[in-house]
C-alpha cells in the first residue's frame, strides 16, 4: 500500500508481487524502519526509454 499511496496511483495498474531472496541481512540495512522495499517500473515498449534511463545511470555513477 506504500507504493499506491506514494505514487497516487491505482491498485490495478500493479501486477503481482515477486519475492526476491537475498542474503542481505536486515541487521545491516540502515534505517531498516524506514524501508519500503523496491518498485520496479514495466514499461511496454518502452526500449528507447530504457535506455536513457540507463544512460542516466552511467552518467550518474561516474560522476
Amino acid at each position: 500500500m506504500f507504493w499506491i499511496n506514494f505514487l497516487d496511483i491505482k491498485n490495478e495498474q500493479f501486477s503481482k508481487t515477486t519475492f526476491i531472496q537475498t542474503n542481505l541481512k536486515k541487521t545491516s540495512l540502515k534505517n531498516i524502519e524506514k524501508y519500503k522495499g523496491i518498485l520496479r517500473v514495466k514499461v511496454r515498449k518502452g526500449t528507447s526509454l530504457r535506455n536513457k534511463v540507463f544512460g542516466a545511470i552511467e552518467n550518474i555513477s561516474n560522476i
